[in-house]
């Protein structure tokens, strides 16, 4: 199984054409077809989002970020999402006490992938690489 970090779900709905299109071929042609995102990058997603909602003045500046809240809402029902089960807060428990530096985000997206056995694409390898019994990668890296 592949897990999405927040990062490269990011791209795969509203990134740049060609690392679009980059990230969407190599999804495409990997042998691994199981693919999945998990509840914290949803989070992190509906709070981005939340957030801009937050300081928008006028229900004017409001309509395009509702419009791209809804649009995200649509993406992640068509994709398998992982919860945060109690395996993985365990497993986040262990990661914070040996990586106090690393974002609790990140170590719960971690934690998540290790639980169920699955590889982490990412961007932000350095956020993941000294993570033990973490299979990481970058699908973007040359």
């Amino acid at each position: 199984m592949l897990v999405l970090d927040s990062d490269l779900v990011s791209i795969v709905q509203q990134g740049p054409m060609g690392e679009r299109a980059e990230l969407l071929k190599w999804l495409d042609d990997s042998a691994d077809q199981h693919m999945a995102v998990t509840v914290v990058t949803f989070e992190e997603h509906v709070r981005g989002w939340m957030g801009i909602l937050a300081k928008a003045k006028t229900p004017r500046k409001q309509v395009i970020p509702y419009a791209r809240l809804h649009s995200l809402l649509e993406d992640y029902q068509h994709l398998p999402v992982l919860d945060f089960t109690d395996a993985a807060a365990d497993q986040f428990v262990d990661l914070r006490r040996q990586h106090r530096r690393h974002g609790a985000s990140d170590l719960k997206i971690a934690a998540i992938a290790i639980t169920v056995g699955a590889r982490l694409l990412s961007r932000n390898i350095r956020d993941f690489h000294d993570i033990e019994g973490l299979d990481v990668m970058n699908p973007l890296a040359p």
